[in-house]
């Protein structure tokens, strides 16, 4: 097995060097306030020490993390959902709303999965985590309404629709950090602290998907849109570090193992498309050259490699749950 980093991709050269790339560190931090920052940040200064009640208890902790897992798999639906109704609504064509109705169907079942786990943490819940998935039902309960509309045409706006599934994916996001709250023993902690911010990441990943697909479906480059595709380059380049400093050499191994192949290095090479097209302007505003991109290539190569980083993500979660399970 090859040592980490991998020699390709690196955790630090994966994407083009270019004006976005080399950004000062204290310019990547302020961009990185402009647009929320997911879990991150919370997930690498959880305070352990807090009041976590009876979710200290084995079985409230052992069960919190098995949410966590499973609320992992339900995200991963939820933002390939996301990206297919940016698709959609950017009318690209009639597969594209056969292709939004398929993933509605496979977000369906990991919502019942994800229900099914939430059940049965009830009252080994602390306060904070019992509000949080409080709001995640109510979250759950408007989404067919949302997919309902997105399926009979473009009534609604990219910016909403990606709004509303991008709050929910960050509360399902944090619970890790009530899972790592619940973590007494510092190797389950840095356990829990790495694959949080491999899930951080994987986020950051699909935001990135998200983003250039919404460009792409407008054939336009906006001020905007610069400033969300620089905070998915710093968001990245945070959890990357987030993960080295916590995982373990198994845990790094599984990333080289995984994230690596033809997805991956056509992300890399359509991303550094992108920044090239980016850097070369200076308006606000800016349409996209006509063959720049394909935005089925773009969508393809994220996919392929949210489902890389998912694998390895779902690989560490499995060794996580049977630890605490044992």
């Amino acid at each position: 097995m090859s040592e980490w980093p991998p020699a390709t991709p690196s955790l630090r050269t994966d994407r083009p060097r270019g004006q976005l790339r080399d950004l000062e560190l204290g310019t990547k931090f302020a961009l990185v306030m402009v647009v929320p920052v997911t879990a991150v940040l919370s997930v690498a200064t959880v305070d352990v020490a807090r009041n976590v009640t009876s979710a200290n208890s084995e079985n409230g902790g052992s069960l919190t993390i098995t949410l966590a897992a499973e609320a992992a798999v339900l995200m991963h639906e939820l933002q390939n959902e996301r990206s297919t109704a940016v698709v959609a609504l950017g009318s690209v064509g009639e597969e594209s709303r056969d292709a939004f109705e398929a993933q509605v169907k496979a977000t369906a079942g990991a919502v019942a999965r994800y229900q099914e786990r939430q059940a049965e943490l009830a009252e080994d819940a602390t306060p904070a985590l019992g509000e949080r998935v409080d709001r995640i039902q109510v979250m759950l309960a408007d989404l067919p309404g949302t997919q309902e509309q997105i399926i009979k045409g473009p009534a609604l706006a990219i910016t909403v629709v990606t709004a509303r599934y991008t709050v929910l994916i960050k509360d399902l996001l944090d619970i890790r950090d009530e899972a790592v709250a619940t973590a007494g023993d510092r190797d389950l902690r840095n356990d829990l602290l790495a694959v949080g911010a491999l899930a951080t990441l994987k986020e950051a990943v699909s935001a990135e998907r998200f983003v250039v697909l919404s460009m792409l479906s407008r054939k336009t480059l906006t001020s905007t849109g610069r400033r969300e595709l620089q905070t998915t380059s710093i968001r990245q380049d945070i959890a990357k570090q987030a993960f080295v400093n916590a995982a373990s050499p198994w845990q790094r191994g599984q990333y080289n193992q995984f994230v690596t192949g033809p997805d991956v290095r056509a992300a890399f090479q359509f991303r550094g498309a992108v920044e090239s097209f980016i850097d070369s302007q200076t308006a606000g505003d800016e349409q996209f050259p006509e063959d720049l991109l394909d935005v089925y290539q773009w969508d393809s190569a994220l996919a392929g490699k949210s489902n890389l980083l998912r694998d390895t993500e779902s690989v560490i979660d499995q060794r996580i749950v049977a630890g605490v399970g044992s």
